[in-house]
């Protein structure tokens, strides 16, 4: 099997029960930042409800334990935890936050820190 086939095998597999939602080459971009010495921040953004399953493939992939940067099996290891002079990309629940527009007055926006719950406003 040629190595483009053998990575859309691999792809189809850890995609097709919908457990995993970031592209590996998403990683492979943000290894690539940290070997080339650059400075970069991630906002994950939805309109839906799968954000705390992203949150937590990314806090995967930073403790490396992420399937597909785990160092098992030939694959790479990758950590973005703060250990080894790398970035911290854990994700805790203090970074999360849902925003808030008020339908009758676009201008008027409000952050919730702490939670990706939505409640009423009054």
């Amino acid at each position: 099997m040629k190595e483009e086939d053998l990575e859309r095998h691999e792809l189809v597999e850890l995609f097709k029960d919908g457990k995993y939602f970031i592209l590996p080459y998403f990683f492979k971009l943000l290894i690539n930042l940290k070997k080339n010495k650059k400075d970069f921040s991630i906002v994950f953004r939805t309109f839906g409800d799968d954000l705390s399953k992203v949150t937590d493939e990314m806090n995967q992939f930073s403790s490396g334990s992420h399937p597909c940067f785990n160092g098992k099996g030939g694959l790479p290891i990758a950590r973005f935890d703060g250990s080894k002079n790398t970035k911290n990309l854990l994700i805790d629940s203090n970074m999360k936050a849902i925003i808030h527009r008020n339908p009758n007055n676009k201008d008027q926006i409000q952050s919730v820190f702490g939670t990706l719950t939505r409640h009423q406003l009054n």
